[in-house]
């Protein structure tokens, strides 16, 4: 099985603080790296996602924490 990653998992995978954070990281930790797939389309989609967040006008995301998730996904 490959499992691909939606944009709201990576962000609660990547930001600490987020209250799914800790079940995000669960969850990763059950696939190895063979099956647990972060492709060229999350490196696109992702910042893509998270730029739009800080905008919202329901529960924006805060820019710090934009820019965390953004800086963090290439660790």
């Amino acid at each position: 099985m490959i499992v691909y990653c939606d944009t709201s998992f990576l962000v609660s995978w990547f930001h600490e603080a987020d209250s799914n954070h800790k079940a995000a990281v669960q969850l990763a930790e059950k696939w190895d790296s063979q099956d647990f797939v972060l492709c060229q389309i999350h490196q696109i989609e992702l910042p893509a996602s998270v730029r739009a967040a800080v905008h919202r006008t329901d529960s924006p995301l805060a820019p710090h924490i934009a820019r965390g998730v953004i800086n963090r996904r290439s660790s």
